[in-house]
């Protein structure tokens, strides 16, 4: 019969000539033993979301469907999240919480739509993709796009309405010159800052022509900002601006 007591061992962890992390033990009575690495530690992979291609539609049809995915080599996707991060207000989404959801009530315009997914580890990742919406009339869309890497893509319409942000880099004040083609029209000028909160809001009328509006910065750190209008229309125009004090 075996008798309860304390034996002492020697504990040795090395590198072995193929770099993998070998961890042993041996003692009096004990010859040496291996313990798998498996056992002392686990390192998760991070899943992989995919949020799709960019998407185009029109304003008769407003509505498509976001076709998203999530992949994980060590685990299984757990969750799926859809939101909106950039656009006009309207744009529902009717089932974010599923891989793959219907969107309606889309106005003309530019939308940003988010992809998040989650492991069974808690691991996470996210996606990204553009839905363009087009006057389903005069088949307006818009002239270009651009993206600020690690941030968002931005478009930029110009048929109805230009708009002309200066000076730039600002101090306090930022003037906006907006030139529209239509006779009276209400804009809503919103400053985001750099992670997409929205930090000034005020709206305005303008006519046809060329109608210069301020937009005061005075108060917000320095740093990025990016100063939407939205119209009556439904045209929504993004301008980065860089303040400097």
């Amino acid at each position: 019969m075996k008798k309860l007591g304390r034996i002492l061992i020697n504990l040795n962890c090395h590198t072995n000539i193929n770099g993998v992390f070998i961890v042993s033990y041996a003692g009096t009575g004990i010859s040496k033993q291996a313990i798998p690495t498996s056992s002392l530690f686990r390192i998760n992979n991070q899943p992989a979301a995919r949020a799709g291609a960019t998407q185009a539609t029109t304003t008769e049809t407003n509505s498509l469907i976001l076709t998203g995915s999530g992949t994980d080599i060590d685990g299984t996707i757990k969750s799926y999240n859809w939101q909106k991060i950039s656009g006009p207000e309207s744009g529902l989404l009717l089932a974010p919480g599923a891989p793959s959801t219907s969107l309606t009530k889309l106005v003309l315009g530019s939308y940003q739509y988010q992809l998040t997914v989650k492991d069974n580890s808690g691991g996470k990742s996210m996606d990204t993709l553009l839905v363009i919406v087009k006057n389903a009339v005069s088949g307006e869309e818009p002239a270009f796009s651009f993206t600020e890497t690690g941030i968002k893509t931005y478009t930029i319409f110009q048929p109805k309405n230009e708009l002309t942000v200066f000076p730039n880099p600002v101090s306090n004040i930022a003037y906006l010159d907006i030139k529209s083609k239509n006779r009276s029209n209400q804009v809503m000028i919103s400053v985001y800052n750099f992670v997409g909160t929205k930090v000034r809001s005020n709206q305005t009328g303008i006519s046809s022509g060329k109608t210069q509006v301020k937009s005061d910065l005075t108060g917000l750190p320095k740093g990025i900002y990016t100063i939407v209008t939205r119209y009556e229309d439904g045209q929504v125009i993004n301008n980065k601006i860089l303040k400097g004090k």
